[in-house]
């Protein structure tokens, strides 16, 4: 009886991994149970991993904003400075060319000195214009690259989430 219980012993695992009806039933049955967990297991990575993307993306954007927030008060501070230094420049050259005109003899309605201090305030005006548009475009800018980090942060989710569906579809198969 012992010899017969070490045949059966023996046989049965083959027969199961042969394809004996109780053992790849039993196996089956293991297996599926197995890919229900690790479905579920595979599932919460996924929800896990994409969370974690838009956890990191959320803070760097925010990163991001924040620094383009403060750059653009520095612009802002910088422009106001130039505007100041412009402004005193220009009353600066003013004062010094009726002076002068004044030491030269020369009346203040005379239209060459009204020339003169006509093209120092286009002089001036230009210059301001020039810092308004370099400020614009550096604005711009800053805009424009929050707008691409955004950009990236959607592709990488997307792709992510594709990705995702491939190995869910793959996994079920």
């Amino acid at each position: 009886m012992g010899s017969l219980n070490n045949v059966f012993s023996t046989i049965t695992p083959l027969l199961s991994t042969i394809g004996g009806i109780p053992g790849g039933a039993i196996a089956l049955g293991r297996q599926a149970m197995g890919n229900i967990q690790s479905a579920s297991d595979f599932e919460a990575q996924q929800r896990i991993a994409m969370e974690q993307l838009q956890a990191q993306q959320r803070l760097s954007e925010d990163q991001a904003v924040a620094d383009a927030n403060l750059q653009k008060a520095q612009i802002a501070a910088d422009a106001q400075a130039a505007e100041a230094r412009r402004s005193s420049a220009l009353r600066r050259a003013v004062a010094r060319q009726k002076t002068l005109f004044s030491s030269q003899g020369l009346g203040a309605m005379d239209g060459s000195n009204e020339a003169v201090l006509l093209g120092l305030y286009n002089e001036s005006e230009d210059d301001a214009r020039a810092q308004v548009k370099s400020d614009a475009l550096r604005t711009a800018a800053l805009e424009q690259n929050i707008q691409k980090m955004r950009q990236r942060n959607l592709l990488a989710a997307t792709q992510l989430a594709q990705n995702q569906r491939i190995d869910h579809a793959l996994l079920n198969y």
